[in-house]
């Protein structure tokens, strides 16, 4: 019998889980099952050890790697374990630009332990079988629609039929440009996504000078679209993104969910105007960076124990929002406090407006929760997606250390994103057969 690996399905989306087992193998036999990936010019590479059992299978859901890439019963750890091969060049972070493309994983059944760290490797070994399976963002029949709307740049992402749905917008922090591969699964997944560029795109300034009317007026586009639902919008962003996420539903009271994922308790980096006036930003400066082996870092909270009061961002304000709060407690950029400041904010201004006061809070929704992960860092992505503890940032060229463990970082995206998903159906949709927790079948041609 010869060796065989068995992948399903192998055209999914980034977030479906993949079966990979293996057959045909003698009692015990020590293999290697690795995979690669090669994208926008870089390569990645992963692997696990094995030995098949007294039958001669290998099922990645319930064997233990012994040695590779990542350790332990982990049925994605192929994906989500994921490293740069050696010898490019440093900081290199595995993020999609071209979303309409998939992933093409090629994944191999090789004989032996063995160590791999690059394609090259392959030809020193014996390859029993190999696959390939194809890992989308944008599911095929998601639309794909720029956005040059006024002042407004971006790109709305549609699932297929006339709707209406779910309406969310995505940020990101100061990566600048346009990051869509967020808002495309999230299309996938039924929702019109906006992916809301505001600084490095288009005609949009280089430099974070930002008019904070944008994301006000974000908010009423998308909400006014003919393919959005009028039950309100909701906002998602990661860091700086995070905090403008707040500030667009201080702004307009149609953003009804926001969900911040590592946000700093106030506006930090660049200039902020609204109705002409100069806002309270606490910006970086060279005192605040040091350099590590492993990256350069920021001063951890922006020293937010020395923040005034008017430079915290107001989330008390935005009365109409619930709020998922989603924090990696490795985080090497923003640590918990920061948030656990706008939670007490939060908190008071919702205990002081209830009817009742202290007492009839008792028990309730309280209209925000946090998600607080050990071990994870900053950059807290959709599931079995690679973690990278550090990488290259265009802002402050160089790289950056964002923190987190691999395995502990996984489990975190893989958590958040399934009540992420939870949060905003629950929030935003129309019916309650809409709201359900799990989420919604997809007329796919995946």
């Amino acid at each position: 019998m010869c060796a065989r690996l068995n992948v399903e399905p192998t055209v999914s989306l980034v977030d479906d889980l993949v079966r990979i087992a293996v057959s045909g193998l003698k009692r015990l036999q020590p293999v290697t099952v690795a995979a690669f990936i090669a994208d926008d010019g870089m390569v990645f590479r992963s692997y696990g050890h094995y030995l098949s059992d007294d039958t001669g299978h290998v099922h990645l859901k319930t064997a233990s790697s012994i040695g590779g890439t990542y350790d332990g019963v982990e049925p994605m750890g192929l994906l989500w374990s994921m490293k740069p091969v050696p010898g490019q060049r440093k900081g290199l972070r595995l993020m999609k630009k071209d979303v309409s493309e998939p992933y093409a994983v090629d994944v191999y059944l090789l004989d032996g332990l063995v160590n791999i760290d690059g394609k090259d490797d392959l030809h020193n070994c014996e390859i029993l079988d190999r696959r390939q399976m194809l890992r989308f963002y944008q599911s095929p029949d998601v639309s794909a629609v720029p956005v040059k709307e006024g002042h407004l740049r971006g790109m709305l992402f549609l699932p297929p039929g006339p709707g209406p749905f779910p309406g969310v917008i995505d940020m990101f922090g100061t990566a600048g440009g346009l990051t869509k591969h967020r808002a495309a699964l999230l299309a996938s997944r039924g929702f019109a996504a906006l992916a809301l560029a505001y600084f490095g795109y288009d005609d949009l300034p280089l430099n974070i000078e930002l008019h904070l009317e944008y994301f006000r007026d974000a908010a009423d586009w998308l909400h006014g679209h003919p393919c959005v639902q009028k039950t309100g919008v909701g906002a998602i962003g990661v860091s700086k993104g995070a905090a403008l996420a707040m500030q667009m539903a201080i702004l307009n009271d149609k953003v009804k969910a926001v969900v911040a994922i590592n946000s700093y308790c106030c506006h930090c980096i660049g200039i902020h105007y609204y109705e002409g006036r100069m806002q309270p930003v606490v910006n970086c400066g060279v005192d605040d960076l040091y350099e590590t082996n492993e990256g350069v870092v920021y001063e951890r909270g922006f020293r937010y124990n020395e923040v005034n009061d008017d430079a915290i961002i107001q989330v008390e304000q935005a009365t109409k929002s619930n709020f998922l709060f989603v924090v990696g407690e490795d985080d090497a950029t923003c640590e918990r406090k920061q948030v656990e400041v706008l939670v007490d904010r939060l908190r008071r201004q919702r205990e002081s407006s209830a009817t009742g006061g202290l007492e009839a809070m008792s028990g309730r929704d309280p209209g925000f929760q946090v998600l607080s992960y050990p071990g994870a860092g900053h950059l807290i992505e959709p599931p079995f997606t690679p973690h990278f503890r550090s990488c290259y940032t265009k802002f402050f060229g160089a790289v950056c250390l964002y923190g987190g463990e691999d395995k502990a970082h996984s489990k975190a995206q893989e958590d958040s994103w399934r009540q992420i998903l939870r949060f905003f159906r629950n929030n935003l949709c129309q019916s309650e057969t809409e709201s359900k927790h799990e989420c919604p079948p997809i007329n796919s041609k995946l």
